[in-house]
């Protein structure tokens, strides 16, 4: 089975996009501007006058709901500014963004594009995620392997991916985002 895509940068922000904010990442994320913010004010209301701890209170509260409701918004602000500005940087990930050829045999994943050709043998395979009729490969090398919904011509193509995955991984498709997933 082969498949024929160029993967966009715009493609895989839009992804991941969709779907990050049920990550760990974005937890923890959340986690730590939370506790920053919180030591924060407690640093100011310990060693500010008593006459004006209501207002430190006040914009506390401000501050927390501000944060809490724009919290997707800043965390794809982010996410944009610091992995998307550089991501071709990465020596790893050279491969995303051209032109890719991808052939699922018994072997394994053969991903051939101008810069390598990496076999992935299914022994290697981590977990198969579809969603939206994007599949996500996920390997235990550095290879995650996004396959977007363009490539996928048919039904009957994905159906015929999932067959394959069954008898030479004894791997199940997942239908949902995985939450451990490292972007980068």
């Amino acid at each position: 089975m082969d498949f024929n895509y160029t993967l966009t940068e715009k493609d895989l922000f839009n992804f991941h996009k969709k779907y990050i904010l049920t990550s760990i990442k974005f937890n923890k994320f959340l986690i730590e501007n939370f506790l920053i913010l919180g030591l924060f004010f407690l640093i100011m209301f310990i060693f500010i006058s008593s006459e004006f701890q209501i207002y430190v209170i006040v914009a506390f509260v401000e501050s927390f709901l501000i944060l809490f409701l724009l919290r997707k918004r800043w965390y794809l602000n982010c996410l944009k500014r610091k992995k998307f500005k550089n991501l071709h940087l990465y020596y790893n990930l050279k491969y995303i963004f051209t032109e890719t050829n991808l052939k699922i045999d018994k072997k394994g994943i053969l991903l051939e594009t101008i810069f390598n050709k990496k076999i992935i043998k299914w022994k290697y395979i981590n977990d198969l995620y579809i969603i939206d009729n994007n599949v996500l490969i996920r390997s235990f090398s550095d290879y995650n392997i996004l396959i977007p919904a363009s490539a996928i011509n048919s039904n009957d193509d994905l159906q015929n991916l999932i067959k394959i995955f069954k008898e030479n991984s004894s791997k199940y498709p997942q239908y949902s985002y995985p939450k451990d997933i490292e972007f980068i």
